[in-house]
C-alpha cells in the first residue's frame, strides 16, 4: 500500500470508530444528541460526554486526542459513564455541573 492510501485508511477507520461510539452512546442508539428534545445529528456537532464530568483528567491518562478516546472506549468494551451530547448541550452540562459544585461549597470550581 502507498502512503496516500493508508492514510485515507486511517482515516476512514477513525471515522467509523468516531459514529460507532456516538451511536453506541446516544440514547436512540442513533446518532443523534441524548439531551432530551435535542434533535441535533450532524456528526460535526456531536461530542462524546464523560457524564461525571471527568473528562479532562481521563483526557490526560489515555491520550489527550478525540481519537485516542474513542479507540480506548472500543478496546475497553464501551464502558458506562458516557453520553453523546451536540455542543450546546456539552457546554450547558458542563455550566450546569459548576453551578451545582458552587452550590455545594466548591469555592475552586470556576464559574
Amino acid at each position: 500500500m502507498d502512503r496516500k492510501h493508508t492514510l485515507r485508511k486511517m482515516r476512514q477507520d477513525s471515522l467509523d470508530r468516531k459514529v460507532t461510539v456516538l451511536t453506541r452512546y446516544s440514547l436512540s442508539q442513533r446518532l443523534n444528541c441524548s439531551w432530551p428534545g435535542c434533535k441535533e445529528r450532524d456528526l460535526q456537532c456531536l461530542t462524546l460526554d464523560h457524564i461525571t464530568g471527568n473528562g479532562a483528567a481521563h483526557r490526560r491518562e489515555i491520550g489527550r486526542s478525540s481519537t485516542a478516546l474513542y479507540r480506548w472506549i472500543v478496546n475497553n468494551n464501551f464502558p458506562r459513564g458516557f453520553r453523546t451530547l451536540c455542543g450546546s448541550h456539552q457546554l450547558k452540562a458542563e455550566i450546569q455541573r459548576r453551578i451545582m459544585a458552587r452550590r455545594n461549597g466548591d469555592d475552586d470550581c470556576p464559574i
